[in-house]
């Protein structure tokens, strides 16, 4: 259930987490991140006007199921070389080799 999802946060570079989109995913990501020091919510459209530097100084996520949006964004946050963070629902189980 997506309403009271918890997420623990992986590959963590110490920066503000972006979090790419409007979906509901987006917005529960954004709503369990309230606590987390820096989150930064953010549309496709404004990530294009960004700098180099604000690329440089965040970390990046883009929680939709629509593929071609995603492929789309991903490869443009890779063409600025952008940092990724990872996220785990609480509710998940995984093995120790995972």
């Amino acid at each position: 259930m997506l309403g009271n999802a918890k997420f623990t946060v992986y590959h963590d570079q110490q920066l503000p987490l972006c979090i790419v989109g409007h979906s509901m995913l987006a917005e529960t990501i954004c709503a369990s991140l309230k606590d987390h020091d820096a989150v930064v919510q953010i549309t496709l459209e404004q990530l294009l006007e960004k700098s180099q530097p604000w690329f440089d100084a965040h970390q990046f996520i883009v929680p939709t199921a629509d593929v071609s949006w995603k492929k789309q964004t991903v490869t443009f946050l890779q063409s600025k070389n952008a940092h990724f963070f990872s996220l785990i629902n609480h509710y998940n189980n995984l093995a120790s080799d995972i």
